[in-house]
């Protein structure tokens, strides 16, 4: 029965796929292209998303090519292809400076830079992040406290925040973000304290929440940030 099950699963699994490639043959757009990506990386198929997104990248339309850029360096850096996931990383940030995106390809420049002389603990980030787009949160999220004693804690408190928040669990989100700013007070995630804010909205304490934005006003008032935190002051209201 389990076996059988299984197999259902898997044939299931491999119709949506082909479902996907047959769609997108006809009306390639990139949401329906990272449809497929997500597919394959959940399938293990690290080879066929990264041929998926080269082959999509130059003709999806020029509006959407921020993603498909951004997921195909994350495809090279998943793989151990940190080198190309660098240039593809770097051509996010470079090309599509204003995208939803360029943030993010700026923090995996920042894992990369700040753990390249360590091969074997960056392969170790990396695994927990490949972990959480194949879609097992919960294991990415037990890796990472195995890293909090390395010299890559401060990516793990990080990364901690961002799995716990996605499994649903603010104050566990904010007890790793408060862990960061108290053991690494000078770090590069500029995006925390909005998304701190953003918790302490979901636990009650909107006064704490307007207190951390406020001071991110007046640490860097020039910030996009800042433009952030102004319009979710006025949301928060007191």
């Amino acid at each position: 029965m389990t076996i059988a099950f299984i197999l259902l699963a898997a044939v299931d699994f491999q119709n949506k796929i082909d479902s996907l490639n047959l769609w997108i043959k006809n009306d390639p757009r990139a949401d329906l292209v990272l449809q497929l990506n997500d597919l394959f990386l959940q399938a293990g198929q690290i080879d066929s998303a990264i041929a998926l997104l080269t082959k999509f990248e130059p003709v999806v339309q020029p509006g959407e090519r921020s993603e498909i850029t951004f997921h195909l360096a994350e495809n090279y850096l998943y793989r151990g292809r940190f080198l190309l996931a660098r240039d593809k990383y770097l051509e996010t940030v470079g090309r599509y400076a204003r995208s939803s995106v360029a943030n993010d390809a700026l923090e995996r420049l920042y894992l990369l830079e700040t753990c390249c002389k360590d091969t074997i603990l960056l392969l170790r980030l990396v695994r927990c992040l490949a972990r959480r787009s194949n879609g097992d949160l919960a294991l990415a999220r037990d890796s990472l406290k195995n890293l909090l004693g390395t010299a890559a804690a401060d990516h793990a408190y990080y990364y901690l925040g961002q799995f716990a928040e996605e499994l649903g669990e603010p104050a566990e989100a904010l007890a790793a973000f408060s862990e960061l700013d108290r053991n690494f007070p000078d770090h590069n995630f500029h995006h925390v304290p909005l998304w701190e804010a953003e918790l302490c909205v979901k636990l009650g304490e909107k006064k704490k929440a307007r207190e951390i934005l406020e001071n991110l006003l007046v640490r860097d008032p020039a910030s996009i940030y800042a433009g952030q935190a102004r319009e979710m002051l006025k949301k928060i209201g007191l």
